[in-house]
Formats: C-alpha cells, sequence, structure tokens
C-alpha cells in the first residue's frame, strides 16, 4: 500500500533516528509541496530536512501534489492520500477523524515503530521512543508503555 506523511511525522522520524523505516516498509512515500516546503525549506538545518532531502534525492521521497489541494496543508496531505488511494501516515487528531470520515486508513507514528519493530528494521523500541521524548516529539505516554509491554522491553 502506498503511504503519505504529513510533517510532524517525518520530523518525528527522523528525531527519533528511524527515517529510513519508510522506504524499508513502503519502498516510496508521497508528500505534498506544503509538506516539503515545512520539513526542508522552512526547516532547514532542523530534524526531518536533511534527511527528507536524501530521501527525495535517492528516489524514493516523492513530491507530489493532488490535483485538487485542499485549503489548508493537512486537506492537501488527507487530499494526496485519497487520490492516491494511500494510507495517510499522521498524528494529528483532527486529520486523523476527516481521514476515517472519507475512509482513508491512517497509521501514527508509535504503529509505524512498532510495525518496523515487528518487520525485524529496528532491535527495539524503546531506544526510539527516548530519542523522540528526548529530542521533544511527544508520543502518548499511554500508548508508549503499551507497544513496550507488547515488545517486552517494559521495566
Amino acid at each position: 500500500m502506498k503511504i503519505v506523511a504529513d510533517s510532524n511525522t517525518l520530523i518525528g522520524l527522523a528525531k527519533g533516528e528511524v527515517f529510513e523505516v519508510l522506504r524499508e516498509l513502503y519502498g516510496e512515500v508521497f508528500i505534498p509541496e506544503s509538506v516539503w516546503d515545512e520539513v526542508v525549506i522552512s526547516g532547514a538545518g532542523r530534524f526531518g530536512a536533511a534527511e527528507a532531502l536524501a530521501a527525495r534525492d535517492e528516489g524514493w521521497l516523492q513530491v507530489q501534489d493532488p490535483s485538487q489541494p485542499g485549503a489548508t496543508a493537512d486537506l492537501t496531505v488527507l487530499a494526496l492520500a485519497r487520490e492516491l488511494e494511500a494510507r495517510l501516515l499522521t498524528d494529528d487528531g483532527e486529520l486523523v477523524r476527516r481521514a476515517t470520515d472519507e475512509q482513508v486508513p491512517t497509521l501514527g507514528i508509535a504503529d509505524l515503530v512498532l510495525v518496523a519493530y515487528l518487520e525485524g528494521l529496528i532491535p527495539g523500541c524503546r531506544d526510539v521512543f527516548e530519542r523522540m521524548l528526548a529530542r521533544s516529539f511527544g508520543v502518548r505516554d499511554s500508548l508508549i508503555l503499551d507497544i513496550l509491554r507488547l515488545t517486552g522491553e517494559r521495566e
């Protein structure tokens, strides 16, 4: 299945030092120009910028706008996911609600980390979550605890 990512998840994966799992899990990842601008242009020198630039240069991060962009960056991300019949990678509650209403499947960043672990792409989830938290990227504590219980990493 194709995947469309929003800005926050690209930044979070970079903070967790697991940006590459996107390529390993999905082959290609799609983002609209607004996400590119936020992560790479406005975010130059911050987490996610160098990773996204390298991914685009390697050919697996595709910058593509939908034929009917939304009125906001979030709605454009949703429009691209809908147009490509892709899963939407986001933790934005309002965006998840809208996607659910439109029957666009979603995946949160914590779930993506768990999938990467289950696929053997990362040795564990705890270190990823700790790096994210240390770099001010929040994931719900209850979700982290649930995942750490599943992976046997809870102390």
